[in-house]
C-alpha cells in the first residue's frame, strides 16, 4: 500500500559512519519511507565524536591493560601493521563516501548535538533510526 503526500521525515541516524550495518539501515529506512509511503526524505548530518578517538579510549581503557605493553619491539610491530592497513581504510572510506553520495540524501548543513536542540532541521516527522545513537557512552 502506498501513501502518497508530501510530509517531511528528518532521520537522526549514524549516516557518517563508515559501517556496512550503519550505511544499509539509513539506506533501507530512507528508502521505505520514500517509495513505500511517498514522503520527502532527509538524514540528518549528525556530527559525532571520532570512531577512532573512541577505540583509542577503548583500546587503553584499564580492561585492556594487556594490550599497553611499551615496549619497542611491539610499538614498532604496530606502526608497521597501522601503516599497512591505513592505506586500505583510505580506499574503504572512498567507497563510503561515494555510496553516500549516490543512494544517501544527507542535510547539506552538519549538526551537533547542541545544535539539534536549539535549531533542528524543519520536518513533519522526526525519526531516530539507530539504536547506537543511545549509547551515550560510546558516542558522545
Amino acid at each position: 500500500m502506498s501513501i502518497k503526500t508530501n510530509r517531511k521525515v528528518a532521520i537522526l541516524t549514524l549516516v557518517r559512519s563508515n559501517n556496512h550495518g550503519a550505511l544499509l539501515q539509513a539506506y533501507a529506512l530512507q528508502s521505505v519511507l520514500k517509495i513505500d509511503f511517498g514522503l520527502d526524505v532527509v538524514l540528518i548530518d549528525y556530527e559525532w565524536r571520532s570512531e577512532t578517538g573512541n577505540f583509542l579510549k577503548y583500546l587503553t581503557s584499564p580492561r585492556k591493560t594487556i594490550l599497553r605493553i611499551n615496549t619497542k619491539g611491539v610499538h614498532f610491530f604496530f606502526t608497521i601493521l597501522l601503516s599497512l592497513f591505513r592505506k586500505k581504510k583510505e580506499i574503504s572510506d572512498l567507497r563510503y563516501n561515494d555510496f553516500r553520495k549516490k543512494f544517501l540524501n544527507v542535510s547539506e548543513k552538519q549538526f551537533n548535538s547542541s545544535e539539534l536542540m536549539i535549531n533542528p532541521p524543519s520536518a513533519d516527522i522526526y525519526i531516530v533510526g539507530s539504536d547506537q545513537v543511545w549509547a551515550v557512552d560510546f558516542y558522545f
